[in-house]
């Protein structure tokens, strides 16, 4: 089980004082990002959503850094983090910004992959008091945490005969990895086809990466399934922290399907082989 401490978000509107010299933030703010990952849990509103950010990151600049305020990017919006202590130039820094707050142990989680892409640097305050603060700055937008649909979510079709259609109606699906115990995924879906199918195989989404698992069993037309926890001991190179999705249809996607008569279905938006995780520093 993920240990994380519930983090409060830190909207853009209660960052440093304007009466701070700040900078145009028309200069970078020579924090080289190595890696992001960004955890976020809760109801789907401000007063119930957490989050913890786990960065990895150089300070280029010539000045030592004491506060530093992250923006990171989710499926359905944007959370601002401020994480303060002692950031030398030049040395690489590993942290997890933690805000205690109501919103933890609600047993949904949704998850940004590691990746400079996923967060970016909105303010920075230099030991000396000097303020760097990106331009164009806006309040962070609200995150919506969708629920878990209804078993009933995806229709039965009364026939089946476009070959290049999903014949796998996901309902919901989590994914979580966790180091040094494999990859676990549970999807909720129904086979959509008019043929019994025997084996699945599902892709967990961490953004840009993901990691594939397959579900044997035979699996009637329009039977809802619940796929139980599905285990992949072996980890995809790169795989350096532990992961969770929100239970959510997006979080997953049909990769392959075979049915009982041999025949295979193989889904044309996907590729064949998961794509790989980021390179980063372990």
């Amino acid at each position: 089980m993920i240990r994380i401490g519930a983090i409060l978000m830190v909207f853009a509107a209660v960052l440093l004082s304007a009466a701070t010299p700040l900078s145009a933030g028309t200069s970078p703010s020579k924090i080289r990002l190595q890696s992001c990952v960004l955890f976020v849990a809760g109801e789907g509103n401000i007063d119930s959503i957490a989050a913890m950010l786990k960065v990895r990151f150089v300070n280029e600049s010539e000045q030592t850094l004491k506060r530093i305020v992250w923006r990171s990017q989710t499926p359905t919006g944007t959370i601002d983090i401020a994480d303060s202590g002692t950031f030398s130039p030049g040395i690489s820094v590993y942290r997890h910004p933690l805000y205690k707050g109501k919103a933890w142990k609600t047993g949904r989680f949704a998850l940004e992959i590691m990746g400079p892409g996923v967060c970016t640097v909105m303010q920075t305050e230099a030991a000396d008091g000097e303020v760097w603060k990106a331009s164009g700055i806006t309040a962070a937008a609200s995150i919506d945490i969708p629920s878990p649909p209804p078993d009933s979510a995806t229709p039965v079709p009364a026939t089946f005969d476009n070959p290049d259609h999903n014949p796998i109606g996901i309902i919901s699906c989590r994914f979580s990895l966790y180091w040094g115990r494999g990859a676990h995924g549970t999807v909720r879906f129904r086979n959509l086809s008019p043929r019994p199918i025997d084996s699945i195989t599902f892709r967990g989404l961490f953004g840009d990466a993901g990691i594939d698992v397959v579900k044997h069993g035979i699996f009637t037309p329009g039977a809802f399934v619940n796929s139980g926890d599905m285990v992949r001991h072996e980890l995809p190179a790169n795989v350096y922290q532990e992961y969770e999705t929100l239970d959510s249809p997006a979080s997953c996607v049909a990769v392959s399907a075979h049915y009982v008569d041999g025949t295979v279905w193989q889904n044309p938006s996907v590729s064949p082989t998961e794509p790989p995780f980021p390179a980063g520093v372990p």
